[in-house]
């Protein structure tokens, strides 16, 4: 696929630049800082693949107002198409935008599907990785001898969901430093590590110590209980012997004047 004509109506800096007949084979576009490069190339990215929320906070609305989004005419082994792609001021959470695929041919007018197919079904992360590597990964190819910069460039889309190789290298450093502090700026996540194992472990100490009481408490609590239990007997029983005693006291003088008559009677 190869972009002939580009239409911006609004994007960023940008509004109503038309630049036409590119060339077939390379095209270079140069200028002062902030003379728009990188804002032309969102452009580019954003009719390819629709305006994601990083392009829509930097590049709309446009600096200079119009209707945001434009028009990327294509030559492509299906032929001649016109991608033309514009934000819907109605829908601001919509990453797609309002999308027409205009075949040059016969001027019937196609959507997302034909778009896929256009481009190959390649996605927006490897468009930028291999067919679009922007000026950070230039420049870490820079102290590469070509055997080296080969293989990297092979392998710019081989990592997990066809993430960046140097993307992955980066993060992988990072974590290594919070992990290991090889930074002295950055403190060892590793000694926090230990530290916050060794209170664990004086914690666990403390609990099981705890644990230890409690079930000597338990133990102690069981005994008590059953000799409670033994000594509520025993009152009982006693509580009978003494209401027994009571009554027998009570009797006594009337037993002995009984026994008194009993003998007299005989």
């Amino acid at each position: 696929m190869k972009i002939t004509d580009l239409q911006v109506d609004g994007f960023g800096v940008w509004k109503g630049l038309k630049i036409e007949s590119l060339s077939d084979n390379m095209t270079v576009f140069y200028g002062q800082n902030e003379a728009g490069k990188t804002t032309l190339m969102q452009f580019i990215r954003s009719m390819m693949f629709g305006f994601s929320n990083d392009r829509r906070e930097k590049y709309i609305p446009p600096v200079y107002g119009g209707l945001a989004g434009g028009t990327a005419e294509v030559l492509s082994p299906l032929g001649s198409f016109e991608i033309q792609r514009h934000v819907d001021p109605n829908r601001l959470n919509d990453v797609m935008g309002d999308l027409t695929v205009t075949d040059s041919a016969d001027g019937n007018v196609h959507g997302r599907i034909r778009l896929g197919n256009i481009l190959s079904e390649i996605d927006e992360s490897i468009f930028n990785n291999v067919f679009a590597i922007g000026l950070r990964e230039i420049q870490e190819l820079n102290a590469l001898n070509s055997t080296d910069a080969s293989d990297m460039l092979y392998k710019l889309t081989s990592g997990v969901d066809r993430v960046s190789l140097v993307d992955v290298m980066r993060d992988l450093k990072m974590r290594r430093e919070s992990i290991w502090g090889d930074d002295s700026s950055v403190e060892s996540r590793l000694t926090e590590l230990l530290e916050r194992k060794t209170r664990l472990q004086d914690e666990m100490g403390q609990l099981l110590a705890r644990s230890q009481r409690w079930s000597k408490v338990a133990g102690q609590s069981s005994d008590v209980t059953k000799e409670l239990v033994d000594l509520a007997g025993k009152l009982t029983r006693l509580e009978r012997e003494s209401r027994l005693l009571e009554i027998a006291m009570q009797v006594s003088e009337r037993w002995q004047s009984r026994r008194l008559l009993t003998e007299q009677i005989k």
